[in-house]
């Protein structure tokens, strides 16, 4: 999937996949799919999708609900949140260096 922000190309053909997050299957209507991308240049975004009951739902009128795709950009505060949910403390310390010991 591609989507231009601001001005700028963000593709997940391009991108570098560091994690993903997945709920139940993709034909539930509560399905998530989330996966963080990394750009050639630092920026991070999130690609989604989910189901129409899902939190990625869309109205499409009389009260009704589709399920939705897309792309939207993260801080790099909320990939490290991302990681720390759903990433390995391995893929997390590759990606933002090593974390201290408690």
């Amino acid at each position: 999937m591609e989507k231009i922000i601001n001005g700028k190309k963000y593709s997940t053909e391009t991108g570098e996949s560091l994690a993903t997050y997945e709920y139940g299957n993709a034909t539930n209507w509560e399905y998530v799919y989330e996966e963080l991308y990394k750009t050639k240049k630092g920026t991070y975004f999130l690609y989604y999708k989910g189901g129409a009951m899902s939190k990625y739902s869309e109205s499409v009128g009389n009260g009704g609900s589709s399920g939705s795709a897309g792309i939207e950009l993260l801080t790099e505060e909320e990939a490290k949140e991302f990681m720390v949910s759903y990433a390995s403390v391995d893929e997390y310390e590759q990606e933002f260096g090593e974390v201290e010991e408690g």
